[in-house]
Formats: structure tokens, C-alpha cells, sequence
């Protein structure tokens, strides 16, 4: 029973942040701040360690930090690959207005416009996918480490200290 309990004390606030997170990663203006190292997601996973140093109303370990992190991550990684799965063709669209891809052509660089052509067939949103579940993992991980060595310990109060 306790088991369930503690799983929940990461569970939920990790989701809770992680998943909102995830889906306004992929709102395509809003999503340039991931260019500043994964903003969205590292953000989570602190928020994340915040909600569970005050759900269990101790402070975190540097594990319990990371664990909360990488459950804020894999809610922000599998809400950003939905959003991404159902808006496909609009960011496609929209990246395609941005930096058209007739301007790329005059660099010379085939592997660069290969790897954009690729962007446009499934394998592309598969490796979007992929590229999206570890940056997100590993900067949300790095968020609730963060979170867990910043926020400090809380003390009892001195009417709850043992006598």
C-alpha cells in the first residue's frame, strides 16, 4: 500500500506539470525557448520538485529530484509527441514559411536538404519523437535536480519536535 502511495507523491505532480509542459513545447513560437537548452521541460522537472518537496513536506535528495524530473519529462515528451502527431502538417507548413526550403537549396549542403526532406515523411516525425522523449527525459531530470538541491530542507516546527 505504501508503495502505491509513494509512487503517487511523484506520479501526480509530475504529470501534473509535465504534461501542459510538453503540449506548449510544441506551439510553434513559443517553442524557440527549447533552443535555450529545453526550456519547457527543464522548467518542469523544477516545478515538479517544488509540488513533491511540498507534498512530502520534507526536503529531496538529489535521486528523488532526478525521479521527479524524469516523470515530468516523460508526460512533457509523450504531450509533445501527441500534439506533434495531430499538428504535423501545420508546423511542417509553418517551418516551411519561416525558412523556405528553396533559400536552404542555395547553400549546396545535400545532407542538409536531405535531412529537411526527411522531416516530411513518417520516419522524420518518428525521429522528432525520438529527438523530443530523451532531450525532454534528460532536461527535466536536470530541472528536478536542481529543484532538489535549491529548495532547502524543512525543519519541524518547534511545537511538533519531539519531546
Amino acid at each position: 500500500m505504501r508503495d502505491r502511495a509513494a509512487a503517487r507523491d511523484y506520479l501526480v505532480p509530475g504529470l501534473l506539470v509535465g504534461l501542459p509542459a510538453g503540449a506548449v513545447s510544441t506551439v510553434p513560437v513559443i517553442c524557440l525557448t527549447n533552443l535555450c537548452g529545453c526550456t519547457w521541460p527543464f522548467l518542469a522537472g523544477f516545478a515538479t520538485a517544488a509540488l513533491v518537496r511540498a507534498r512530502l513536506q520534507r526536503g529531496l535528495a538529489a535521486p528523488e529530484g532526478a525521479l521527479g524530473g524524469l516523470v515530468a519529462g516523460l508526460g512533457a515528451a509523450g504531450a509533445a509527441t501527441v500534439v506533434l502527431i495531430a499538428t504535423w502538417q501545420t508546423h511542417l507548413h509553418y517551418w516551411h514559411r519561416v525558412v523556405p526550403l528553396e533559400s536552404l537549396e542555395q547553400l549546396e549542403s545535400d545532407e542538409l536538404i536531405l535531412s529537411l526532406r526527411l522531416l516530411d515523411t513518417p520516419v522524420g516525425l518518428i525521429l522528432v519523437a525520438l529527438h523530443v522523449l530523451f532531450a525532454a527525459v534528460i532536461f527535466a531530470s536536470l530541472g528536478g535536480l536542481l529543484g532538489a538541491a535549491l529548495f532547502p530542507r524543512l525543519e519541524p516546527k518547534a511545537d511538533e519536535r519531539p519531546a
